[in-house]
């Protein structure tokens, strides 16, 4: 049996490097961990996925890429995979934190809000 698919999304190269090597020593052996940097290659990764028929359990966006396009992959993702759980990354504490209000552009779309 082919291991489900954990797709991540940030655009910052730091932090998406710390979260591609934490995950993968977490959930390596369970997930073929997938990291993308972009808002438009997740999605057509998303796509590609579907088409090969491939899982996807896990999409997880980051929360500072919502404006760029982060809940539309996970409005997608919704779309192609609905059992699959979808994750807001949203950092810990501190002045850069965002508020714990939902932001605006997911309310946009129910699918997404809900």
């Amino acid at each position: 049996m082919t291991e489900p698919v954990m797709l991540v999304l940030d655009d910052v190269p730091e932090e998406l490097d710390e979260l591609r090597g934490a995950l993968r020593r977490r959930y390596g052996l369970e997930y073929v961990v997938i990291c993308e940097s972009s808002a438009a290659a997740a999605s057509d990764r998303l796509a590609r996925l579907a088409a090969d028929g491939r899982p996807v359990a896990i999409v997880c966006a980051s929360a500072a890429m919502i404006d760029t396009g982060g809940g539309e992959v996970l409005a997608i993702a919704h779309r192609l995979y609905p059992a699959a759980k979808r994750v807001l990354i949203v950092p810990r504490g501190g002045p850069s934190a965002p508020s714990l209000r939902v932001p605006a552009a997911l309310l946009h779309d129910e699918s997404v809000a809900q």
